[in-house]
């Protein structure tokens, strides 16, 4: 019984550790990307929306994915679809919001969500 209670303790730790390591490079990340990142506006061109059921007539629900266009400091059109996704639609098409990206294009944050 206490060796299975040690080996749920290391596996904890480790799990801990673990996220504890995921949240630190996606602060470094952010915090890289505040200070190097260039702000522009980006405009809602379009609205992905899937379908989701269960099965059977239980559970019916869409989720809603924006996809966005930019122009970047060289005159190039970026267009990228967002990292969330929601089940209530936040965004219409035309709308703009401003966007921090890097200037390798890896990473791109929509402002208002921070």
């Amino acid at each position: 019984m206490e060796e299975n209670l040690n080996l749920i303790c290391c596996a904890t730790i480790i799990f801990a550790l673990f996220v504890l390591y995921l949240a630190v490079i996606s602060y470094l990340n952010a915090r890289n990307l505040i200070k190097t990142g260039r702000k522009t506006k980006a405009k809602v061109i379009d609205i992905i929306e899937v379908y989701h059921s269960s099965g059977d007539d239980d559970f019916e629900e869409y989720s809603y994915t924006p996809i966005f266009q930019f122009t970047d400091n060289e005159n190039n059109e970026i267009t990228f679809e967002s990292e969330s996704v929601s089940f209530s639609t936040k965004y219409r098409i035309g709308d703009t919001v401003d966007i921090l990206y890097s200037n390798e294009y890896e990473q791109r944050k929509i402002v208002s969500f921070w």
